[in-house]
């Protein structure tokens, strides 16, 4: 692969995210402050691919619309009970004897 190919605060972002085969270039400031929250602007930015070109062909008319996806179920999260009906019983530590 390509290896990480880039200036000092752009390759600490990218090597820290995992990226491995990236080319890279600052065109403005150097500063590396300002490198550093382009790099991350710049990956924030970053879409599937498969996505964007569904997203593309759906713009262009070549596919319909797609339904919206399904609303979470916040029924069954507002249902459920956190709180065990017994409580539990209390860790003994090893080696203590058993209480009655």
């Amino acid at each position: 692969g390509t290896g990480v190919i880039a200036g000092g605060g752009a390759r600490a972002v990218l090597e820290a995210v995992g990226l491995r085969n990236v080319l890279s270039k600052s065109l403005g400031s150097n500063n590396v402050v300002n490198v550093v929250q382009a790099t991350i602007h710049g990956l924030t930015q970053l879409r599937d691919p498969v996505e964007a070109r569904r997203e593309r062909l759906r713009l262009a008319g070549r596919i319909p619309d797609e339904p919206p996806p399904p609303a979470p179920i916040e029924a069954a999260a507002e249902t459920f009970d956190e709180t065990p009906d017994e409580p539990e019983p209390a860790a003994v530590p090893a080696g203590a004897p058993p209480s009655e």
